[in-house]
């Protein structure tokens, strides 16, 4: 099924949308300069999110970190329910590293540490006073 709505996607959708010998062109057109700037912000874009991972986890690895989030939002953007199934996949990586549900989701509503929380694209890193308010609600 997935296989079949990407098919559609790139094979009927995207062509009336945008030409691909005109992105390929574009590409192409690209000095090295700007296409190592470019992959540098797509580095830098995906680290960040390792960092505040980090950050909720310090005692896990910069490795560790970015296998939870390349590995989660893999399944966020490729999956039908993806944000849900990136959930467990989050947690399953997580837990096999010792980490205990207090830690994956803290509770405490006085806590004011980061949390771990879904929203529709995945697993992201939001601070806990954007979902329970500045006063812990």
């Amino acid at each position: 099924m997935s296989a079949a709505l990407i098919a559609a996607a790139f094979g009927f959708a995207l062509p009336h949308v945008a030409s691909y010998r005109s992105v390929w062109a574009s590409l192409g057109a690209l000095s090295w300069p700007y296409a190592v700037l470019v992959a540098t912000a797509a580095v830098a874009s995906m680290a960040a999110y390792w960092l505040t991972i980090r950050a909720v986890l310090p005692w896990i690895r910069m490795r560790q970190a970015a296998t939870v989030s390349l590995g989660s939002n893999a399944v966020a953007n490729t999956l039908p329910a993806g944000g849900a199934l990136a959930m467990g996949v989050s947690w399953a990586m997580l837990s096999s590293w010792g980490l205990s549900t207090s830690g994956y989701v803290p509770l405490h509503p006085g806590d004011r540490r980061v949390g771990l929380t879904a929203n529709t694209g995945g697993n992201r890193l939001h601070p806990r006073e954007e979902i329970w308010g500045p006063e812990g609600e």
